[in-house]
């Protein structure tokens, strides 16, 4: 058995490296690299300095222009290009086409492009098969050092079966002006999340956790299993700035407990240490979701907030190591329960802002975390009932504004996408009634 697994990767990542060198689309490292990027460019996000209008929920308009795009959710799959121009992955429901679709919002002109559609990507690539299933774009969508986006895509009908013979997911690129992608990898695992450093890109994928690598100036792939429990996948993982990984462990010991660690690996996906997460499922092991949400600061700290509320920083120590510590419960109260599954910091410093919700509220809350204080203060954003599934980290345009994602279930026989756009600017008027 353990010889047609080896045998099974080996034969994915040579045919995936295969299909990458001959690409017609690929280029030299010198056309790839860009050489000048800011850090909010490789972040993927905006900082300016807090003003008193921070202190207070921003205005949210949600950009119903979607409403004549094909999708049902936005499972937080947002991103964004150097130009400023914002992402968003749709994905859908069974018996909703099975197709997940790519989308480009410019927020000057406010207008969406479509960037073409999963299944239709795959035929142009000749990989895909009559009767196809290509529902979910899960993952954050990065730009890299070279100058593409990256994203992947799988099947949420079909992953996860252990009978199947056919890939679950692919890992894609492509550039910001193209409509066509470039296919990079296909896998049996479902790649659920994606995250970079400038040079490599990464993405996760379930079941076991595991970590792909993709090299942007060889083409080369790496994998390594970091390890989960059954078919739990953590919609995040972590890349800092100097290029080390964090990625959850979760495993169940004799005494059926289950506990979680964050492995951290350097760029050659060498370990280098473990830090225990103690708050990071809920005591509802079946509801739990990981890292929900997360967001690097400019001084290279990252934060992330798990499914129980729990606030963490990884931080770089004086010894050119990482601690990773437990900061406090994301409440006024500071206590476990709140679900962030949104995260943003206007100023790269002192500040975290985003969209949760609390046990048994019925609306959305607005937080805010003083870092330098370890203050939490929310408010009521009463347009946005809990009917409203909303999930987003770090995507901001250059005017600053937050990008979130998600659904709305008003009808039960028709899921809508939501997306909204959160500013400060005094000129954007609040959402109207028709949200509630």
């Amino acid at each position: 058995m353990k010889m047609r697994i080896l045998i099974s990767v080996t034969f994915t990542l040579c045919f995936s490296i295969l299909l990458i060198g001959c690409n017609k689309h690929t280029q030299t490292e010198t056309e790839n690299t860009l050489t000048e990027r800011t850090l909010e460019n490789r972040l993927g996000t905006h900082f300016e300095e807090i003003t008193p209008a921070h202190f207070k929920p921003p205005n949210v308009s949600r950009l119903d222009i979607l409403g004549s795009l094909s999708g049902n959710v936005i499972w937080g799959a947002t991103g964004r290009d150097d130009y400023g121009n914002i992402y968003l992955g749709a994905s859908t429901y069974k018996g909703f086409h099975n197709n997940a679709y790519l989308y480009q919002y410019d927020p000057r002109t406010k207008t969406f492009t479509a960037q073409g559609n999963v299944l239709d990507q795959l035929k142009k690539a000749q990989l895909y098969k009559e009767g196809m299933s290509q529902t979910t774009l899960h993952s954050k969508i990065y730009m890299a050092n070279d100058g593409y986006l990256y994203f992947a895509s799988l099947d949420k009908l079909h992953s996860n079966d252990p009978t199947s013979n056919d890939f679950s997911s692919f890992f894609w690129r492509k550039k910001p002006s193209d409509k066509d992608w470039e296919h990079l990898l296909s896998t049996r695992e479902a790649l659920v999340a994606v995250n970079t450093g400038g040079r490599f890109v990464y993405a996760l994928g379930t079941p076991g956790h595991v970590l792909y690598q993709f090299d942007t100036q060889s083409n080369r792939v790496k994998r390594i299993t970091v390890g989960s429990v059954g078919d739990h996948i953590s919609p995040n993982f972590l890349v800092c700035a100097s290029g080390s990984i964090f990625v959850p462990r979760v495993q169940t010991l004799s005494n059926h407990e289950v506990v979680a660690d964050l492995i951290e690996y350097d760029s050659g996906l060498n370990m280098v240490d473990s830090h225990p997460i103690e708050y990071y499922h809920n005591l509802n092991y079946g509801s739990q979701h990981g890292i929900i949400s997360y967001v690097n600061m400019i001084n290279g700290d990252i934060y992330f907030v798990t499914s129980q509320g729990a606030l963490y920083q990884v931080s770089e120590n004086n010894a050119l190591k990482h601690d990773v510590a437990f900061i406090s419960f994301l409440d006024e109260l500071e206590e476990p329960g709140n679900y962030i599954a949104s995260l943003f910091s206007p100023d790269g410093q002192d500040y975290l802002v985003g969209m949760g919700t609390v046990p048994e509220g019925s609306s959305y809350k607005w937080f805010i975390h003083e870092i330098s204080n370890n203050v939490t203060v929310a408010y009521d954003i009463p347009n946005f009932s809990t009917r409203f599934l909303l999930f987003g980290s770090i995507t901001r345009d250059n005017s600053g504004d937050f990008y979130i994602g998600g659904v709305d279930n008003k009808d039960p026989n028709q899921s809508r996408m939501a997306f909204l756009r959160l500013g400060y600017n005094q000129d954007e008027p609040p959402l109207g009634k028709s949200a509630q």
